[in-house]
């Protein structure tokens, strides 16, 4: 059984793959829709502490 801090960094490491995930996901889809959207590095750090 794993224990606290393994625990918590397990949890660490895949709530800020999904995050970037999810961040990507929607940076690529307003790309679509708008070739002259940027890459917000404020906004990818904000979804990846939320």
């Amino acid at each position: 059984m794993a224990n606290f801090k393994k625990h918590l960094a397990v949890g660490a490491i895949v709530g800020t793959v999904t995050g970037a995930g999810i961040y990507l996901i929607h940076y690529f889809q307003d790309k679509e829709e708008n070739p002259e959207a940027i890459f917000q590095c404020s906004k990818f750090i904000q979804s990846l502490l939320t």
